[in-house]
């Protein structure tokens, strides 16, 4: 990999992250611009998992845990970075209902139901017991491809909304 495609030093993402500007001035314009947002992705969410957010969740839950931890890891993350590459379902780090209950805060019985349903719904895969993963492949499917392309649509408008506005401001000015 060059120099120009690896990642930005710590020290270079914090010369150029966003920081609260005026926020405290505009609190309010936040707070509708960031429910406008949060009203936009719940719908979204609710559309793809037939009005039941708590499947939207887990499924959540076991997403994140399946790679959360994976990320750190340099190689792993320069591998997988782009959500073109698939994560075949050995390389994940399986869940368990009890850890997706304390992730979520669901009842335990509830994360189980929602589980066995995300089986079903071909979205979820039960490796052994208590070992859940997501389904190699399917964030890569049209349909997952088309949900993170309006949920990252959705994620722009909230932050240049909130530069516009002056709630937030880049910390060292625009990266060249």
């Amino acid at each position: 990999m060059s120099d120009r495609q690896r990642p930005p030093t710590e020290a270079a993402n914090a010369s150029r992250a966003l920081r609260s500007h005026r926020l405290h001035e505009n609190s309010r314009i936040f707070a509708l611009k960031f429910a406008i947002f949060y009203q936009e992705i719940t719908r979204l969410q609710r559309a793809m998992f037939n009005g039941d957010l708590d499947l939207f969740i887990v499924a959540g839950a076991i997403a994140v845990g399946s790679i959360e931890s994976r990320m750190r890891d340099r190689d792993f993350h320069d591998t997988y970075a782009s959500l073109e590459s698939v994560i075949g379902e050995e390389m994940q780090r399986g869940c368990n209902a009890s850890s997706i209950a304390d992730a979520t805060g669901l009842p335990r019985e509830t994360v189980r139901r929602r589980i066995k349903r995300l089986i079903e719904m071909g979205i979820v895969v039960r490796r052994a017991t208590g070992d859940y993963v997501i389904r190699a492949g399917l964030v890569q499917s049209e349909t997952y491809s088309r949900l993170f392309g309006q949920l990252s649509d959705a994620v722009l408008r909230l932050v240049n909304d909130c530069v516009e506005e002056q709630v937030f401001a880049v910390a060292n000015g625009w990266p060249k």
